[in-house]
């Protein structure tokens, strides 16, 4: 719970500093204002959990990277980040990939040399790399997968609450091949509770 406040802080002080350099002070205060009132960033505030640690780990990645100083400390640093993002949900996983893209393409109105533009890449990967690879090990170690997680059984729950067809749970290409049209219909629904919850929260 400690954390998820220290991290809602710091996830609203870094909004203040995106907001200021994008927009100007006055926007930003607004941004801050707007995001300390909304009910998922206020319950998930003082509640045990990784939202707002991942929260805050992105804005710290994306404030970086809006940086136009890009040494290869900064860099490492960035790629870091975004393993962290990664740990912390596996869904972050876009978050290390727009990072290498990122550095990859280079600060907007700056040309780089295609060569620099990969070595400013590759310094973001072996960020990502030193982060993850500990936790990847872990997980050979004691699971003998690289990522042990749940979210496939999660989905057959949702999806099958009844109890799912034989070998539902062994990959999502027998989940939505045992009943295609049953999988469609869950996955719409599901977006539309979720876009619900996005406009009503």
């Amino acid at each position: 719970t400690l954390i998820s406040l220290l991290s809602a802080v710091g996830s609203l002080w870094l909004v203040h500093r995106l907001g200021s350099m994008l927009w100007g002070r006055r926007a930003a205060l607004g941004a801050v204002a707007l995001t300390a009132v909304q009910n998922v960033f206020f319950v998930n505030a003082h509640k045990a959990g990784s939202d707002q640690l991942f929260l805050v780990i992105t804005l710290a990645a994306v404030h970086l990277a809006l940086q136009p100083e890009r040494g290869r400390r900064r860099l490492l640093i960035l790629g870091a980040l975004g393993g962290l993002a990664f740990l912390t949900r596996y869904i972050g996983a876009v978050v290390p990939i727009w990072l290498v893209a990122v550095a990859a393409l280079g600060p907007p109105g700056l040309p780089r040399a295609g060569r620099e533009r990969l070595a400013s890449a590759g310094v973001v990967v072996a960020g990502i790399v030193l982060v993850t690879l500990p936790w990847i090990g872990v997980n050979l170690a004691q699971a003998g997968a690289p990522l042990n997680q749940r979210n496939l059984q999660n989905v057959v729950l949702a999806f099958y609450p009844e109890g799912a067809p034989a070998g539902a749970a062994d990959s999502l290409a027998r989940l939505v091949g045992a009943d295609p049209g049953h999988f469609a219909r869950g996955y719409l629904a599901n977006l539309a509770g979720i876009a619900r919850g996005d406009f009503t929260q």
